[in-house]
């Protein structure tokens, strides 16, 4: 379990505890981005190993570190659940089934099925907005662009190239990106959230900006990638084979193939 925390004294602790007791076969991982209180102790108080950066890099810098440290170590899901307490670690169990039972690699969870949210009007209609933005960048139903708490498989993970994602706050919409790119499956169950009324980080102006600017670069990078996979197609149909039979054959192509003969050079396994 990841989770990426600054300045959380008071809440890191209980929200460790509450994870730990969902499974036995849990480890969580604090990732204290420079924090200037005492996370760092209260999260190592309450059973969790901690990561702390020396200086801050964002809450997708944190979870960035978390990714890259499971991609290192023993496991086959890696769940993130924010620090603040605004999620139910207690659901965590329902994120683990939807990635077995639907066969899916990325798992979010989505605010607005619930009918009770407990969210201000304008950040309510914030998020619905630059939900229906990362909607059309996609070009699939996203249903909660910017929900924290997500799961996704260590298969899912390999195909992410995190050196494309935001360290700021528009990770959730990069992570939805580079999953529409890498045509990886995502899918959005129902998942509480509390806002409890606390400080928010956030400056309104500088985060619009800079989602925009995300959600941009973002539709940018999956032109690029489309025009470059339709290349590469190409580039293997004029030259007589099929790159995903190659793939499954477990061959890669290195060399051209000799039509003269109608056989394939330079394949290896």
């Amino acid at each position: 379990m990841i989770i990426p925390a600054y300045n959380e004294e008071g809440r890191v602790g209980i929200v460790v505890r509450k994870t730990l007791a969902t499974g036995t076969d849990y480890a969580a991982v604090v990732i204290d981005d420079a924090s200037s209180d005492r996370t760092a102790k209260e999260a190592t108080d309450a059973g969790a190993r901690v990561i702390r950066h020396r200086v801050r890099t964002g809450v997708g810098g944190a979870i960035k570190t978390g990714y890259k440290l499971f991609k290192q170590e023993k496991g086959d899901v890696a769940v993130v659940v924010n620090a603040d307490g605004q999620h139910d670690p207690f659901e965590i169990p329902a994120f683990l089934r939807a990635l077995l039972d639907d066969d899916c690699d990325y798992v979010v969870g989505n605010r607005f099925s619930r009918r009770e949210l407990n969210m201000p009007k304008f950040r309510r209609f914030g998020n619905m907005v630059l939900t229906f933005l990362t909607r059309l960048v996609v070009g699939f139903d996203v249903k909660d662009s910017q929900m924290g708490f997500t799961a996704i498989t260590r298969e899912g993970l390999s195909k992410i190239n995190l050196l494309y994602l935001t360290d700021g706050w528009g990770f959730p919409n990069d992570m939805l990106i580079e999953c529409s790119i890498k045509r990886i499956k995502v899918k959005f169950i129902p998942a509480t959230w509390s806002y409890g009324g606390r400080r928010s980080y956030i400056k309104l102006r500088p985060y619009v900006i800079r989602l925009g600017l995300v959600l941009a670069r973002g539709w940018i990078r999956k032109i690029l990638f489309s025009i470059l996979d339709f290349a590469a197609n190409i580039s293997a149909a004029q030259r007589g084979c099929n790159p995903k039979i190659l793939e499954e054959s477990g061959l890669i192509l290195e060399g051209p193939t000799d039509h003269r003969v109608g056989s394939m050079r330079h394949l290896r396994p």
